[in-house]
């Protein structure tokens, strides 16, 4: 009879440690699941970001090719406004 009580208290034992294992096993599930939604998002924004940099990248190298063709040109009206005062003092010390 002993044995029988000590066997019913074994199996009660181990059905109150199976279901905290159980539950243990859910909350460790739940946060897997959790950490992979993290995960995806944080791969999301790194997709955006990464071509956003792509964007600005491409848009430096226009802004930056605008820049030296307008200086160029800044240079080259420089020389023609310069030529142009050196006619035009040509042309007043002529008369």
């Amino acid at each position: 009879m002993r044995t029988l009580l000590q066997i019913e208290e074994y199996n009660v034992q181990m059905k109150g440690e199976i279901a905290v294992a159980k539950r243990t096993t859910y909350r460790a599930e739940e946060n897997v699941v959790s950490l992979e939604k993290d995960k995806n998002k944080q791969d999301l924004l790194i997709d955006s970001m990464n071509e956003e940099i792509k964007r600005l990248t491409e848009q430096l190298t226009i802004l930056t090719a605008q820049l030296i063709s307008q200086k160029e040109e800044t240079e080259q009206a420089k020389q023609i406004l310069k030529e142009a005062q050196l006619e035009m003092q040509k042309i007043i010390a002529s008369k």
